[in-house]
């Protein structure tokens, strides 16, 4: 693609000096003209149905664009992507100290997904991040504020803690939780 431009630059080049026999500045608007179409060129972008993408133009939130295709101008537009089918969120092994001071190492695994995109950009930097963080610190709470029996007696319990929990944290972040 690179080498079609220069070649179309050489070839417009070659037209305004010896077929129009344009002068200087002539040859410098022409150059200038072809740069700005250059610049404002748009590209067109495919979204999918699990896709939605969060516009901004000039920095600003522009809105939230759907499956299909759409114009972007890279210059003064850029779109951030958000997937909103169901993910796995796959918390790994920690350390955790009982009430009756055992060590365990427990780990979870949670389902969610984007519900919101406009709240799950805007509203926080990593909502992926934040939302394995706030089980990593909730798994340590539940978990060593009861003895070793009720961890295992209990878990099902344990898990409808964490989900109440986790879904009041993500609706307000545009997620939805659907399992822990």
């Amino acid at each position: 693609i690179f080498v079609m431009i220069i070649a179309a630059v050489i070839a417009v080049l070659y037209a305004t000096i010896f077929v129009l026999k344009l002068s200087v500045l002539q040859i410098l608007l022409v150059l200038g003209l072809i740069w700005l179409l250059v610049l404002l060129s748009p590209k067109f972008v495919q979204y999918q149905q699990y896709e939605r993408a969060v516009r901004f133009r000039f920095g600003r939130f522009y809105g939230v664009l759907h499956p299909g295709i759409h114009i972007l101008f890279p210059y003064f537009e850029r779109d951030v992507v958000v997937d909103i089918r169901i993910q796995v969120l796959d918390i790994s092994p920690q350390d955790v100290i009982t009430n009756d001071n055992i060590r365990l190492k427990i780990d979870a695994i949670s389902y969610f997904r984007v519900t919101d995109p406009k709240k799950a950009i805007l509203e926080i930097q990593d909502y992926r991040g934040s939302l394995e963080k706030f089980l990593y610190a909730q798994i340590r709470n539940q978990i060593s504020s009861i003895p070793l029996q009720d961890v295992l007696d209990k878990t099902d319990e344990i898990n409808t803690q964490l989900l109440k929990l986790t879904q009041k944290i993500a609706g307000e972040y545009g997620m939805e939780v659907t399992r822990v």
